[in-house]
């Protein structure tokens, strides 16, 4: 019969406090992608449903009444944000006329870009946060995400933007 000596129980103890944070880590920096992988699709979802809802005239309806064109694409886009974006500036509009011809007809097109930082919510913010891992950490990951989608009917009171907000 095999009997542990108390030696090899100690060195299972130390095995055990050494590979536990490594995996822990190894668990945060896969939730950490996972939650920035979602929250990217989520942005490339919204700049979608924005350019598209300019795209067919961004019709008024409950959700976004406002009279300006962009405000009503702008709404539309971070309410299909689920949350992630609450300021307007980080949303911007363009109605670009691809014809050059100086007045925007079907054809031409809508462009929507969000800008979001994502701030990671598990232990990679910890060393930034405390200093004590003695590495900087990760602040904040820059997404952005910019759609742009031919017009089928223009809105009343859009207008010609110079420069598409995707380049």
């Amino acid at each position: 019969m095999f009997t542990r000596h108390r030696g090899e129980r100690g060195q299972a103890v130390l095995e055990f406090a050494v590979i536990t944070p490594l995996v822990l880590i190894l668990v945060f920096i896969i939730t950490d992608f996972g939650i920035g992988l979602a929250h990217r699709v989520i942005l490339t979802n919204a700049a979608r449903e924005g350019a598209r809802y300019g795209a067919v005239g961004a019709p008024s309806y409950d959700g976004c009444p406002q009279a300006d064109i962009v405000d009503r694409i702008k709404c539309k886009a971070m309410a299909q944000g689920r949350g992630l974006v609450n300021d307007p500036a980080a949303v911007n509009v363009a109605f670009l006329d691809a014809d050059s011809d100086g007045e925007l007809e079907p054809g031409d097109a809508v462009a929507v870009r969000i800008n979001y930082t994502y701030k990671p919510i598990t232990a990679l913010r910890l060393s930034t946060t405390l200093g004590w891992l003695g590495f900087p950490g990760i602040t904040g990951i820059t997404m952005d995400s910019c759609t742009d989608m031919r017009l089928e009917q223009v809105g009343s009171n859009a207008t010609i933007s110079t420069s598409s907000p995707c380049d």
